[in-house]
């Protein structure tokens, strides 16, 4: 037990957030774990847990206290009753108690591992806050220049339509056919520009304060070649969620450990030393001392202890039956959220070819328009086609980025 525990908390310790996907990222990461406010409670809270372990072990430590006050004592072996004025300084040292010390020692360690990993799942939930927030926000600014190239592609169509329209050549359905379309795309804008605030009220909730687009102009989302190469290790105790499992079983049986202690007997010295005989005379006069080797063994205790004894045999089988279903659990998440990387990618290589044979089909339609050859609705759809594939592109990227942070998560 003592030798798993101390194991457990140099590798919980040594526990390192992934280097962060996206490409310069690490400067802004760093200021937000100093930013966040819920972050910060959390560190407060692993500080608070660390000295409630240093305090357990003043169980070890001897006490002293001073006495004073008025008291009585009446024996057969006096002949008058002895009262008055009492006063002295006592001593006390635990000696034996059934283990039951050092099994609370050991759950205090626990507590404040428990904290730590607490706040090493913020900490990773933050860095994936922070991920989807900046890739949304890559994504919308790389999208804005996409649609001004797209907007001002369709103004040029519209030039050549009213051209073959002043000229007879066509109907004035092809000038509202680009119309139309030039008006989609301004709409497009208009959602664009509005996710694109609705990312920054994000950033200033994680942050406390306002991030502007300067902040993250030299962030970059990773090469595809580093988001789709990923390896399938297997469930280890280095897995946070795993690893709270496994202390939470450790911790119940502990609990276990000191309720077996209560059906044990406890062994204390005490030594006093003053006035310890109630007396009316000067009470300034410390004269006398006692010491004292108690052992208590219980006998009774309303079956109290045997029921928390039966509760404390529930709670380890049910932090066992938690540590196997956590470890099932990520077995199942890895297995998806690979799977879904190597999906992406291979949907990511798909749209890379068709983005070339659409850009192909827009220049050669786009040409044929010009020519005569083809009508504005053939345009129009290959214009769409084109610049969707180009969108669609943006977001699997996008995708990866977010799936590679919680994928590296669970480890």
């Amino acid at each position: 037990m003592k030798m798993f525990l101390v194991f457990s908390l140099n590798l919980i310790c040594g526990l390192s957030l992934p280097a962060i996907a996206l490409e310069g990222a690490s400067e802004i990461e760093a200021q937000l774990l100093n930013k966040n406010l819920s972050y910060q409670a959390q560190r407060h809270s692993v500080e608070g847990q660390k000295a409630q372990a240093t305090s357990a072990f003043s169980s070890y430590s001897p006490t002293l206290s001073a006495v004073g006050g008025v008291a009585q004592n009446r024996t057969d072996d006096l002949t008058a009753t002895q009262k008055g004025y009492l006063g002295y300084l006592e001593g006390k040292l635990n000696l034996y108690r059934g283990s039951k010390d050092q099994a609370h020692i050991e759950q205090k360690k626990i507590d404040h591992a428990l904290s730590e990993i607490e706040a090493e799942a913020q900490k990773r939930s933050l860095r994936l806050e922070l991920t989807e927030v900046i890739t949304d926000m890559i994504y919308l600014h790389e999208l804005q220049n996409l649609l001004q190239e797209e907007l001002k592609t369709t103004q040029t169509q519209r030039q050549m339509a009213a051209k073959k329209v002043a000229a007879g050549l066509t109907g004035a359905v092809d000038h509202l056919e680009l119309d139309l379309r030039e008006n989609e795309v301004e709409i497009e804008i208009q959602k664009i520009n509005q996710a694109h605030s609705e990312n920054h009220q994000k950033l200033k909730k994680l942050f406390s304060e306002n991030i502007e687009d300067e902040a993250l102009a030299s962030i970059r989302m990773s090469p595809i070649s580093r988001l789709t190469k990923i390896e399938r290790p297997i469930v280890t105790d280095k897995s946070p969620a795993l690893q709270k499992a496994i202390l939470n079983s450790q911790k119940a049986e502990l609990e276990l450990q000191m309720v077996k202690a209560d059906f044990k007997p406890t062994l204390d010295f005490s030594y006093s030393v003053g006035r310890l005989t109630p007396s009316e005379d000067s009470p300034t006069k410390f004269n006398e001392s006692k010491y004292s080797l108690l052992l208590n063994w219980p006998l009774f205790s309303g079956f109290e202890t045997l029921y928390q004894s039966k509760a404390a045999h529930s709670q380890i089988a049910a932090a066992q039956s938690q540590r196997a279903q956590t470890a099932a659990d990520l077995s199942a998440e890895i297995q998806i959220l690979a799977d879904k990387i190597k999906t992406l990618g291979s949907l990511y290589e798909i749209n890379e070819r068709k983005l070339q044979n659409s850009k192909k089909y827009f220049e050669l339609t786009n040409d044929e328009y010009r020519r005569g050859v083809k009508n504005s609705p053939d345009l129009v759809t290959a214009t769409d086609r084109y610049y969707s594939t180009s969108r669609r592109q943006l977001e699997i990227k996008k995708e990866l980025e977010v799936l590679n942070v919680q994928y590296e998560n669970l480890f």
